[in-house]
């Protein structure tokens, strides 16, 4: 009878909620990054007699990094069936990276430069890496400009990706794809929310790419130009989570069913004070190594400059247009358009 359900409450009623309640600071987080790097670049002399001189630049870098994230125990322990944060969390991860890098540029002809880069990493975590860069500009009049690059890239997960701390939460409305596979019979395995586990995942995988551009730029007067680039793009190992579709689909299951941990019983927890636990079943929805997008298109320009007695009224267009763009949506998974 100290509770009022229909309006105000009572002094003796709001102290009541109020103890219900419990707030406070759950996670400790910090990340820093210590960076050195150094560079130099001169001219070293007209090699083919083009009338201009090649070019020539060097660098190195240095970063360290450091993550952790800890849990408040005495409050997590409080929470822990409606947050999920394990009161143990004790999340930590560093790493170094070295870098050198060089790029050369050489007028070949009067009208034609020629230009090549390359850049290697090394991670203590990831091992090293090797990227190059190479392309071309060529210009046989004032009006008329060819350009085009090849190159590969390299992105290696972040200390959050890989360390966060691990929490459990409920899933979306789904059904057990393996003992529920039509979707309907049991709430407890039918169209429910189970328990999910999230955060860093320490077994990603670098993304790496391949990309080339070839464009065309032309400009009739002094005051208008408009050009067109063609750009290639190849990604694979893209970092991300696998989508409920695909992850609660019965046709998936053999090859997801790893990521399906299952409680003594065999069932999934719909229950949040069950995770973490022995009797904890839940699905691993941890970032992954998916599978990579494939895209490709154009990119548009033009500009114009009016010039009137009261001054210069400059028009532009910049525009995108897309001739492929498909995904996987898991590794080796079927190619969406």
């Amino acid at each position: 009878g100290v509770i009022n359900p229909f309006g105000a409450q009572s002094a003796d009623g709001q102290a009541l909620l109020d103890k219900a309640g419990a707030s406070g600071l759950i996670l400790f987080g910090k990340g820093t990054t210590t960076n050195f790097d150094a560079r130099a670049s001169r001219e070293i002399g007209d090699w083919f007699g083009a009338g201009r001189q090649a070019a020539i630049a060097v660098g190195t870098e240095f970063r360290k990094e450091k993550f952790s994230q800890v849990a408040n125990t005495d409050y997590a322990e409080i929470v822990v069936a409606s947050t999920g944060v394990d009161p143990n969390t004790n999340s930590r991860g560093d790493r170094k990276v070295y870098a050198f890098y060089g790029e050369l540029n050489v007028p070949v002809l009067k009208d034609l430069d020629l230009t090549a880069a390359v850049r290697y990493d090394k991670y203590n975590d990831f091992g090293n890496t090797t990227n190059p860069k190479v392309g071309f500009r060529f210009q046989p009049t004032k009006e008329v400009l060819l350009r085009g690059s090849y190159s590969t890239g390299f992105r290696a997960p972040s200390l959050y990706e890989l360390n966060a701390a691990q929490t459990f939460t409920n899933s979306s409305t789904v059904s057990d794809p393996k003992l529920c596979p039509t979707g309907s019979g049991s709430p407890l395995l039918c169209k429910t929310q189970f328990q999910v586990l999230n955060g860093g995942n320490t077994q990603l995988q670098p993304e790496k790419s391949k990309s080339a551009t070839l464009g065309f730029q032309f400009a009739p007067i002094a005051d208008a130009s408009f050009g067109i680039d063609f750009w290639w793009l190849r990604l694979k190992n893209l970092i991300g989570v696998i989508g409920d579709a695909s992850l609660y689909d019965p046709a998936n299951y053999g090859q997801f069913g790893q990521y399906f941990h299952r409680n003594p019983a065999g069932q999934l927890s719909t229950d949040g004070t069950a995770c973490p636990g022995a009797d904890c079943g839940y699905i691993d929805v941890r970032q992954q190594n998916l599978g990579g997008t494939n895209t490709n298109g154009f990119d548009l320009n033009g500009n114009y400059r009016l010039r009137t007695a009261y001054g210069n009224v400059n028009f532009s267009l910049n525009s995108t247009y897309v001739t492929k763009y498909e995904f996987q949506e898991y590794q080796n998974g079927p190619w969406n358009q």
